[in-house]
This record gives structure tokens, C-alpha cells and sequence, in this order.
């Protein structure tokens, strides 16, 4: 899942007409108006490189102070339930699955925690990209590496399948975080109490606002 947020930023790079990735060194090369691409290009930039692109994203690790509340719904759980306990649980999540039919109470839950997430620099600054944020958030079984290639700061066969990596590469900003009860982000929540969807989406709209208001990622300006 990916989120665009649009967020005030007056950088530009008016000179970048396309961008070209060559793997072998890890540098970022634009093609300018006249010149021809390979070490021509390589040289002529080298008079933008430092306004227009960097070897490689500048990443952030940022411990972001939440509180979030949701509506979630009470579950039947049998008393003395043994949260340790895998068939246990199990056939709790077989019975609440099995019963969709049922609409079950809702009560006012709340989540005071402390999320895990990473901000990532674009590699190249492109006009119109800068300015928007790629907001990831992983599945159930996975925390924010899985968008790196399952490790950081290299993934899996290096960034082959990073889609940071690529974002960066595309002039986006990117923004991922561990969702409450996985990763890094504390403390965790009850399993089944509190984390649920409606909760779920609390924090993630609560870090959606902070975004926009520039108070997620320092030195970031908020929404126009």
C-alpha cells in the first residue's frame, strides 16, 4: 500500500529532462539539451550534481511519539484465553472468521505508543516529485523492510527489489513505518483488543496529518 501526499517544497531541477540510472557506478545522471549521454553528460553535470542529484538516499530513522483512538469491536473471547497458545488462538480466529454475519459491539480503544519509521531522500531532485511523499505500509507479516528488500541499509541482491530504492531513484521522497505491533514501534498493543483495523487506520491517519503539518519528519514544511 502506497499513500501520495503533496507537501510544499520549492525545489527544483528545471535542467533534468530525463534520468538515467547506470548501475555499475550508483550514479544518477541527467540528459541536458545538447549533450550527448555517457561520460559527455557525466562531465557537464558535474557543474549540477550537487543542486540536482546524490550517489545515494539519505535515510532517516525517526521515533515519532502517537496517540491514536478507534472504534474497535469486541470479540468473544473465552476467559483464561492463553495468548501463548497457537491452536488457541487459532480457534478464535476460526469462530470470528466463521460468524461474519454477525455485528458485534464496538468499544472506544485506544493506542499510546511510540512508531518506528524511516524517511528517505530522493536520489535525483526532479520538479513536480520533490514536493510528494511516498507513504508505504507493509501486510501483516511483514515490518517496514520489506519495502528495502527485506534489509537496510542494502536489501536482498542489493536494491534489485527495493522499491525505495527505485522511488528515490524516480525523485520521490518515501516515508514507511512499522505498524503498531510489529517491528520496532512500542509498546505492543493487546492482539485482539486493540489491534484491529479501525485502530490501524487511526495511526496511519494520525501520521498522515503529521505529514502534512511538517511535524513527522523534521525540516520538512507542512501542506500548501
Amino acid at each position: 500500500m502506497f499513500i501520495y501526499l503533496k507537501i510544499t517544497d520549492n525545489d527544483t531541477a528545471a535542467l533534468v529532462i530525463s534520468i538515467s540510472h547506470l548501475v555499475q557506478n550508483k550514479m544518477y545522471l541527467s540528459r541536458l539539451p545538447g549533450a550527448s549521454f555517457g561520460l559527455l553528460s557525466l562531465q557537464i553535470l558535474s557543474f549540477f550534481c550537487n543542486d540536482l542529484c546524490y550517489a545515494n538516499p539519505v535515510c532517516t530513522t525517526l521515533n515519532i511519539p502517537l496517540t491514536a483512538t478507534a472504534n474497535n469491536e469486541v470479540f468473544p473471547i473465552p476467559v483464561g484465553l492463553n495468548y501463548s497458545n497457537p491452536a488457541a488462538i487459532s480457534a478464535l480466529v476460526q469462530t470470528v472468521l466463521g460468524d461474519a454475519n454477525t455485528v458485534y459491539p464496538l468499544i472506544p480503544t485506544t493506542y499510546i505508543g511510540t512508531i518506528v519509521a524511516r524517511f528517505c531522500e530522493p536520489t535525483v531532485k526532479i520538479a513536480n516529485r520533490s514536493d510528494v511523499v511516498q507513504y508505504f505500509v507493509s501486510g501483516v507479516t511483514e515490518n517496514k523492510l520489506y519495502w528495502s528488500g527485506l534489509g537496510y541499509p542494502t536489501g536482498y541482491n542489493g536494491d534489485q527489489y527495493s522499491t525505495i530504492a527505485y522511488a528515490s531513484s524516480q525523485g520521490y521522497p518515501t516515508f514507511v513505518i512499522d505498524r503498531i505491533g510489529v517491528g520496532n514501534t512500542s509498546p505492543r498493543p493487546d492482539p485482539i483488543i486493540q489491534e484491529q483495523v479501525n485502530l490501524e487506520e487511526a495511526v496511519n491517519h494520525q501520521l498522515v496529518m503529521m505529514l502534512k503539518a511538517g511535524t513527522a519528519v523534521p525540516g520538512k514544511p507542512s501542506t500548501s
